[in-house]
């Protein structure tokens, strides 16, 4: 099954089903994510700033900067 590309944090619906009748998981929205987890984190940092730099630390490192456009 093929899916049309949509861009990161893209909010696609709200959860269906019988989990969705869960108090715990009763309205939550469906959003695209930055496919791996490590993106997924970078492209989650909240700032108002231009620019943001962060370090990520696991198994193994990142470093680098969040920009506008390339």
């Amino acid at each position: 099954m093929r899916f049309p590309h949509r861009a990161r944090g893209t909010t696609i619906g709200k959860l269906r089903g019988s989990l969705a009748q869960l108090d715990a998981l009763r309205d939550t929205e469906l959003i695209v994510p930055a496919c791996h987890d490590t993106a997924s984190a970078i492209a989650g940092i909240a700032t108002t700033l231009n620019r943001a730099a962060y370090i990520c630390c696991g198994t193994w490192s990142l470093v680098g900067t969040l920009i506008d456009a390339p």
